[in-house]
C-alpha cells in the first residue's frame, strides 16, 4: 500500500472516530440535561471520564517513561561498538524506568489508601 493511500485513510478514520465521538459527548449531555429536568438535584455537569482522570494523575509519569524507553531502544539498537558511555546510559535509564514505576505504585496505593480513610 503506497503512503498516500495509508495517510488518507488514516486522516479518514481519525476524523470519523473523531465525529463519532464527538456525538457520543452530545448525547451524554443532551441525557444529562433531560436528567437534571426531571430531578434537579442531579448536577449539570458530569463526573470525569476515570480515563481522562488517569491520564491527569499518572501522565507525565507515562510520558517521562516512554521517553527513557525510547532512549533504552535507541541505545541497545545503536550499531556501533560499545563504550562505557553507552554502558552507563543503558543503565541509567533502567534505573530510570524503574524508579518511575517504583514512584508510580506507590503513588497508586497512596492514592487508594487515603481515599478508603475517608
Amino acid at each position: 500500500m503506497a503512503t498516500a493511500t495509508l495517510l488518507t485513510l488514516l486522516g479518514i478514520a481519525a476524523s470519523a472516530s473523531v465525529a463519532l465521538y464527538i456525538a457520543y459527548l452530545h448525547r451524554l449531555q443532551i441525557r444529562q440535561i433531560e436528567l437534571h429536568r426531571t430531578d434537579p438535584s442531579v448536577p449539570l455537569k458530569p463526573p470525569t471520564h476515570p480515563l481522562i482522570k488517569w491520564v491527569f494523575d499518572y501522565g507525565i509519569f507515562l510520558a517521562v517513561t516512554s521517553l527513557n524507553v525510547y532512549f533504552l531502544i535507541t541505545d541497545v539498537r545503536d550499531p556501533s561498538p560499545i563504550t562505557k558511555r553507552d554502558i552507563v546510559d543503558i543503565s541509567i535509564h533502567v534505573v530510570a524506568i524503574a524508579g518511575n514505576l517504583t514512584f508510580v505504585g506507590l503513588i497508586y496505593i497512596a492514592n487508594k489508601l487515603l481515599r478508603t480513610m475517608r
